[in-house]
């Protein structure tokens, strides 16, 4: 009796546990790179402060990433040249 109360109590609310949006929503999330990101995430400890001073610029992941890459080249083409 009580496995029968549970599949009828989860059928009924079974909306309740799906989803929110279904494939091809149009309101679904949709990555703003063009090019995916990796997985594993760069951590670094920055002084006090640095970091809300960092989140409150609109778009800052996307900047920063757009700057650490700038960077990375020009280090490796000075590397290149020594």
């Amino acid at each position: 009796m009580d496995l029968y109360f549970l599949l009828v109590l989860v059928y009924q609310y079974k909306h309740l546990l799906e989803m929110p949006f279904k494939k091809n929503h149009e309101s679904r999330f949709l990555p703003i790179e063009s090019q995916s990101l990796d997985t594993k995430p760069l951590t670094l400890k920055l002084r006090p402060g640095i970091r809300d001073k960092i989140r409150s610029i609109p778009n800052w992941q996307s900047e920063l990433r757009d700057t650490i890459e700038a960077w990375l080249q020009k280090k490796l083409d000075q590397t290149a040249q020594d």
